[in-house]
């Protein structure tokens, strides 16, 4: 496994046994080359003002959690319907004196839950981190993400190849912009960057990192906490070449301007190898290290019912992974989502709005659903584009643009 980001939330009342367990799986990170982030808790409390701040890929918890809720309430508080976190209960207790919340939790979670009796022994936790690893690894990425890896991987001529390093770039810039622009909605009302209508003539690779570097400026002046608090790390991570990786990404733009890019091969393929050569390592910097965007799932809500149980009931597709038809799940919730529309989910932020930047349409060359990235504006119509390369225009979607782009609300 390349070097990437694991963050994992334990919880014990025991000081030293919190203490001497973080240590344990630090060291683990260390073996394994794995960037780990370790957030120790010693209540409840103190585990939900995390999970309120920070995305986690697994949970560690103390079953007997003095003063108050117990480390199995806190689990059922972990709402997780897409499956994208391990849990691990602990206890001094022997498996068979918590029967009751060890099988309840194990037939909600399925394989993501396991039991750890205290102490632990080091050769059973290093075969746990093993598992996490292997877990996240596994955990499909956002649709549009993994679509371009796989082409990059498929491409069967160096030409191809460079080309699918392109739209990989692109796409990850766009996507990046998507996430930031809906999240700068939700912390503050509206995108306030001053990048009106007429400005916005074209979403080339150029426009999509003037903004994407806007965006990531301003990030530190907004209320409240990101919804993808990764994202300006990622970009600001140094790649090989010693700058950032946006900076890398502006390098692309300006030194890869290969206009037979879209029009057809021109030159030798030897040419193409090279260009492609020097910039595999950051290619393989950006594999290494975007597995982050699997914890927070693509879905697009298909339909919706109010639930006897109090909230909303809806079904969605989970656009995760290369792989289209995207399989419908069920979950409930009490924020109100709108048909028909793309949200990033996540089981302690709740959703964040992608409409109208990333959108699931039918694809009318295809006749297939498709998810589709803003691409362009033709007249008054925004036009998005899949990764079969069709486009589709949406007068709709433009004026939900505008309104995003349009500079209301304060600035920062």
């Amino acid at each position: 496994m390349k070097p990437t980001d694991l963050s994992i939330l334990v919880v014990d009342d025991e000081a030293p046994v919190l203490e001497s367990l973080t240590e344990a799986l630090r060291s683990l990170g260390e073996a394994h080359r794995v960037e780990l982030q370790v957030h120790p808790a010693r209540s409840a409390t103190d585990a939900l003002g995390v999970l309120d701040e920070s995305a986690i890929d697994c949970l560690i918890v103390d079953y007997d959690l003095k003063g108050g809720m117990s480390g199995a309430e806190l689990i059922e508080r972990m709402y997780d319907p897409l499956g994208l976190c391990r849990v691990m209960l602990i206890s001094g207790c022997e498996e068979r004196e918590l029967e009751g919340p060890v099988m309840r939790n194990s037939h909600r979670l399925g394989r993501r839950f396991s039991f750890l009796s205290k102490p632990i022994k080091p050769l059973e936790l290093k075969s746990r981190f093993v598992d996490l690893m292997h877990f996240v690894q596994e955990r499909p990425l956002p649709h549009p993400c993994a679509t371009a890896l796989a082409r990059i991987d498929r491409a069967e001529t160096w030409f191809a190849r460079l080309g699918a390093v392109r739209d990989l770039l692109e796409t990850l810039a766009g996507y990046a912009v998507a996430i930031l622009v809906a999240d700068r909605v939700r912390r503050q009302g509206a995108w306030s960057g001053g990048l009106h209508q007429e400005k916005t003539r074209g979403f080339g690779s150029g426009t999509w990192l003037a903004w994407l570097k806007t965006l990531l400026q301003e990030e530190e002046c907004l209320p409240g906490s990101p919804f993808v608090g990764e994202l300006q790390a990622f970009f600001a991570r140094p790649v090989p070449g010693g700058q950032g990786l946006l900076g890398s990404l502006m390098r692309f733009k300006d030194d890869v301007r290969i206009p037979e890019l879209g029009h057809g091969r021109v030159r030798e393929e030897a040419f193409y190898r090279k260009v492609t050569q020097d910039w595999a390592p950051v290619v393989d910097s950006i594999r290494g290290h975007i597995s982050f965007l699997s914890r927070y799932a693509l879905l697009c809500v298909e339909r919706m019912s109010f639930s006897d149980r109090g909230g909303v009931d809806y079904t969605a597709r989970a656009l995760l992974g290369e792989d289209l038809p995207a399989p419908l799940f069920t979950f409930n919730s009490v924020e109100r989502l709108l048909e028909n529309r793309c949200y990033l989910g996540h089981p302690t932020s709740g959703f964040l709005d992608l409409h109208p930047l990333v959108r699931f349409d039918l694809c009318p060359q295809c006749e297939f659903r498709r998810v589709f990235l803003a691409d362009n504006l033709s007249g008054r119509k925004l036009v998005s584009l899949s990764a079969c390369g069709h486009r589709v225009e949406d007068a709709g979607a433009f004026r939900s643009l505008v309104e995003l782009v349009s500079g209301r609300g304060g600035g920062c």
